[in-house]
This record gives C-alpha cells, structure tokens and sequence, in this order.
C-alpha cells in the first residue's frame, strides 16, 4: 500500500492537527479494509502493524511540551482510531437537530458531515432537517420535512429583505412605546432621589 509510508511520517508531524488528520484517514482506510474484510476480499498488507503501534503511542502519549487540552483530545481521537484499525469498530457520533437524533456511525459519515458543515457553515442543521438529498448523502433515512420539499420556512427571503423587516419592526414597536414621539425624554429627578 503506497501511503504508508506518508501516513507514518504525518503521525511524527509537530503539528498536532496534522496527526489528527492522518490517524482520521487511516481510520477511514481500516474501516474500508474491515468491509473488505467481512467480503473476503482483503488481504494482509505489509506495514500496518507499525502504523497501529504509531497509532497506539498516540493514544497513550504524555509529554510535557504538548499542552493539557491537546493530550486529551489527542488520546480520545487516537483511542477512537485505535479501536476501528483494531477491531472495524467505529465509536458512533451522536447529536439532536430539534427532536430528531442523529447518529453517524462510520468515518464516512462523519467526514462528510465535517466537510458539508465547514462548507456550509452554519447552515447544516436546517440542511439536515428540510433537505432530503442531504440526508441521503449521508446515508440518513428521510424525515417527514424532507420529503415534503427542501425549501426551509423564512430563507427563502435574502439576508437584506430580513434585516429591512427587522428595523421596521423595531421602528414600529419603538413608536408604540413612546407615544409617537422618536426621542423619549429622561424621566426628571425627584427630590427623594437627590444627594445632600
């Protein structure tokens, strides 16, 4: 397998995002090999076991230099890594849009989604409630809002027409408050309220 060797020298790199990246892709590439696997179809390739002690060092590494926090994201993901290139097994993700919960249970998946909420930003939950091929994609089963159309309620209005309709609401609520007046005086002191 030609990657190896990259991949090897990647899980060395300084960088910590850089080693999370590789031991991601290796892990979608055992989940893969475990699928082969069950079909019958793989066979041993030379060079793995190195690649799963790399992984394995990872997961139980305690260096000073590295801060606290990045140890401990880097052991949880390399322990998840761990177990799919150990045995095909893949820690599910889990999360709620609204009422539904969404599981996502291969690296498949969960690189999709990661790659469809960088693109999208923070559209991905209205995406994932409203649009069926979305769902589809990630090999989600359809919600009764998805299949009744893609269109999501209130964006189908531009940025721009819902920041109009904001200020004339606020213009509106602002003349009901004040009597029809645009300036509000300040209340006057009372003499109760006065210093000495």
């Amino acid at each position: 397998f030609p990657l190896l060797p990259t991949f090897s020298q990647l899980l060395r790199h300084d960088n910590f995002e850089v080693r999370a990246v590789a031991g991601e892709n290796i892990a979608l590439l055992y989940e893969a090999r475990w699928a082969a696997k069950t079909m019958g179809s793989a066979t041993e390739t030379p060079g793995w076991q190195d690649l799963l002690q790399q992984l394995k060092a990872l997961a139980s590494e305690n260096n000073r230099y590295i801060s606290r926090q990045t140890r401990v994201e880097q052991r949880a993901l390399f322990r998840a890594y761990c177990q799919t290139v150990e045995t095909g097994v893949v820690p599910p993700v889990t999360f709620n849009i609204r009422r539904e919960r969404v599981v996502l249970e291969s690296w498949r998946q969960i690189k999709q989604y990661d790659y469809c909420t960088m693109l999208l930003e923070g559209g991905m939950a209205a995406q994932l409630l409203h649009n069926g091929w979305m769902r589809s994609a990630l090999g989600l089963e359809s919600t009764p809002e998805a299949i009744q159309g893609t269109s999501v309620p209130g964006m189908e209005k531009t940025g721009k027409q819902r920041y109009l309709e904001r200020s004339k609401d606020r213009g509106k609520k602002l003349m009901q408050v004040t009597g029809g007046r645009y300036f509000v005086e300040p209340p006057k002191a009372s003499r109760n309220s006065e210093v000495m």
